[in-house]
């Protein structure tokens, strides 16, 4: 197959763009907050209670993208809505319960980007084979990358206000490729079949579909893992005597770490089944937070990120196709929301709140050691999960 066709040059482009602005926001927010005096568990506060608005909002959103908005529509609403909330951060700053609400809007909508043009390439990608999943979305690592060093090495040098500026130029450029790309028209429903369309109904209908909700727990159990220690990984660089630099240059070699196995992705696919994969990332993602509590140091914990090419690089477009395998096909865009709303959104929850409190009052130490915990309880409770889906197949 062809990899540089216009389709997948365009789609490339703006997931590059929207994952170099979650990257500028994601990474460094962090350090606006502290910088501001708010305390860890503040912070953490913050962030979990806001996400709950994410999760809310990304269930919304799937069964709007199935039935009454298009997922490109939605996208260019998101782009303008996040772009508007972190903007006017920069006033709100001194004001918690102004800041509060902002961030609820930018959780609203922001914090589901990546995750929505990642649905958008999916989609798209099941009605055109000239569009390939692997190399869009290691284009956005590469944006993620990229956007990460420099945007370290300039907040270093120029201050953490250099953020927002960064943010919004990437908010319109985001918006002006988006307009150019291809739309996916709504889900048909099938009139033969006697369904109920309603938002609660398609939602419970999803949640019964066998195997849903253990492969779902298990993905969160994973992520409240990985949240830990990854909301705080700015000030874990900092504790060891890095800087925003430092914190630059570990998202770099996380995202560009990626890039090499999502462009030959097709290649495991054809030895490999999607659980056997996801097992697989996980299991190295309890390597890696095993790795990180061994070498506390600048070197290690921005090295040791590398370790993205083996557990989400794999963990991704795995666990998408293998979701896509367990919700039926008019249910697609509400399933994978639905799922990325409990397990990614859900886990950033516990993960903020848990790490915040653990990073406070006990150190970095703990902080590990609760991330192994919850890393190793997902892929247990996931190899459950494929060998029954397995059997059901």
């Amino acid at each position: 197959m062809r990899i540089l066709t216009k389709e997948n040059i365009k789609f490339g482009a703006a997931g590059a763009l929207v994952f170099a602005l979650n990257s500028i926001f994601i990474n460094f927010s962090i350090l606006f907050f502290n910088d501001t005096g708010y305390s860890e568990t503040t912070i953490g506060f913050m962030l979990s209670a806001t996400v709950v608005v994410s999760i809310v909002s990304q269930v919304v959103t799937g069964y709007l993208g199935d039935n009454v908005l298009t997922i490109k529509k939605i996208l260019l609403i998101d782009l303008v809505i996040t772009m508007v909330a972190v903007l006017l951060m920069i006033p709100a700053r001194n004001s918690f319960v102004l800041l509060f609400v902002l961030y609820g809007m930018y959780s609203l909508s922001g914090r589901m980007l990546t995750q929505l043009i990642d649905g958008y390439i999916t989609r798209v990608a099941e009605k055109k084979s000239a569009l390939d999943f692997g190399f869009t979305r290691g284009v956005s690592s590469i944006g993620y990358a990229l956007s990460s060093l420099v945007g370290g090495m300039l907040i270093n040098r120029f201050g953490i206000q250099l953020m927002f500026i960064m943010h919004t130029v990437f908010a319109v450029l985001a918006v002006g490729v988006v307009l150019c790309l291809e739309d996916v028209p709504l889900n048909k429903r099938d009139e033969s079949k006697d369904e109920k369309n309603g938002f609660f109904s398609v939602a419970v209908a999803v949640l019964r579909v066998p195997g849903f909700l253990m492969a779902t727990l298990a993905c969160f159990l994973m992520q409240i893992g990985i949240y830990t220690v990854l909301t705080y990984y700015p000030l874990i660089v900092v504790s060891v005597g890095g800087t925003s630099s430092n914190v630059g240059v570990g998202m770099f070699l996380l995202a560009l770490s990626e890039v090499p196995v999502l462009w030959n992705f097709y290649r495991l696919r054809r030895k490999f089944k999607n659980g056997q994969m996801i097992v697989f990332s996980m299991l190295m993602y309890v390597l890696k937070s095993i790795l990180l509590l061994m070498f506390q140091n600048v070197a290690g914990v921005v090295l040791i990120q590398m370790m993205q090419s083996v557990t989400y690089a794999i963990f991704l477009p795995s666990a998408l196709r293998f979701m896509q395998e367990i919700v039926p096909e008019r249910y697609t865009t509400t399933g994978l929301m639905i799922w990325m709303a409990i397990y990614s959104s859900g886990g950033q929850v516990f993960g903020s709140m848990l790490g915040g409190f653990l990073l406070e009052n006990h150190g970095i130490v703990p902080l590990y050691i609760a991330c192994i915990v919850f890393n190793l309880a997902g892929a247990g409770l996931m190899i459950v999960a494929t060998w029954r889906q397995r059997n059901r197949s």
